[in-house]
């Protein structure tokens, strides 16, 4: 049984270690860009394989050293990526304050076009009550579904495709009629507007859907449509929101 846990604790570690490997290669290869998501799993993986190894061995050796220091590099890897998003770290966004009309309030949902759960969403935009709502994923049936709470915005921009890149995008504040592009793909829709505030400040407003990386697949379109997204906000004179599932 011993000799079980140690195999199978090498193995994970192991592949832990070359996940997170992978994901700091830049190569525009599904597998490798895949490795970005389940970095709190890698992270677990490695120290509880880590944890077995020392458990389950009766000596101290280099080979339980090296696996420990394997571990070790594979955990600060990941907590690099993990930490900014957590409370632990420094936010670089400032308060905005409680002044209504300086704030601008958003509700992102990617629906899952196969989801039945109409009801779900449209409940979360009555509660909320946001400025701009995105939806993706959605067909003609999701966008008839959501018509009772999407009615009050008088603001809409809807492209519903059976392919689970469609994209809507209601809004409160005044947007663009023609903000519908295609950055990368002729079939896969993002949307980048303009909207005032009630300061009149301008905010540039980017949704989009990029393909997820496929394991079996590059993911040189998918790149590309997030570098697209940033070197847009990046050369906008004013605030820019960048927003969808990304």
């Amino acid at each position: 049984m011993t000799e079980l846990v140690t195999w199978t604790s090498w193995a994970l570690l192991a592949l832990a270690a070359a996940m997170s490997a992978a994901a700091t290669v830049r190569l525009p290869a599904g597998w490798a860009r895949a490795c970005e998501f389940p970095r709190v799993q890698i992270m677990l993986a490695s120290i509880a394989a880590a944890a077995a190894l020392v458990l389950t061995s009766s000596t101290w050796t280099w080979t339980i050293v090296a696996c420990i220091v394997l571990a070790a590099f594979t955990t600060a890897q990941q907590l690099r990526h993990i930490l900014p998003y957590t409370s632990l770290w420094q936010k670089q966004s400032a308060d905005t304050g409680s002044a209504a009309e300086s704030t601008l309030k958003v509700l992102v949902s990617n629906v899952l076009q196969t989801n039945s759960r109409y009801a779900m969403l449209a409940d979360q935009i009555k509660l909320h009550q946001p400025d701009m709502v995105v939806v993706m994923e959605v067909d003609d049936v999701w966008i008839a579904a959501l018509r009772e709470a999407t009615d009050p915005f008088p603001y809409k921009v809807e492209v519903p495709l059976n392919n689970k890149y469609g994209i809507a995008l209601y809004s409160k504040l005044k947007i663009d009629e023609d903000c519908v592009t295609y950055l990368v793909r002729q079939d896969v829709p993002s949307l980048i507007t303009t909207c005032q505030l009630a300061t009149g400040r301008k905010v540039r407003f980017i949704a989009l859907h990029p393909e997820p990386p496929m394991p079996h697949e590059g993911s040189v379109e998918r790149d590309a449509e997030i570098v697209l997204a940033g070197v847009i906000a990046a050369q906008e004179p004013f605030p820019a929101i960048v927003t969808g599932d990304l």
